[in-house]
């Protein structure tokens, strides 16, 4: 199982699994964002996400949350869960300052 520890200050995540004994990657200012309102351990919806990172919501940040959602899982293989008709869930990740 990995575990995510997310640097609030750093604003880095770094994965820690029985292979790799803890990598830290640095964050850009919106995947931090993301990673910040999806570790809340609620089901947050498209809406709350988009208003939260980038502070407005319309159909075009759909297609930037879809991108940055995409970025994550390619650069450290973090999942982010799709909920079907509610939005998004992020599970296995820790707050560190």
């Amino acid at each position: 199982m990995d575990l995510y520890l997310y640097s609030i200050r750093n604003k880095t995540i770094k994965k820690v699994t029985p292979l790799n004994r803890g990598k830290t990657y640095d964050l850009t200012p919106l995947e931090s964002k993301l990673v910040e309102v999806l570790s809340n351990g609620k089901e947050n919806t498209r809406k709350e996400i988009t208003e939260y990172v980038f502070g407005y919501y319309d159909r075009d940040t759909d297609y930037c949350l879809s991108t940055l959602k995409s970025r994550l899982l390619n650069k450290i293989k973090l999942h982010i869960k799709t909920i079907h008709d509610v939005g998004y869930k992020l599970n296995d990740i820790i707050y560190i300052e």
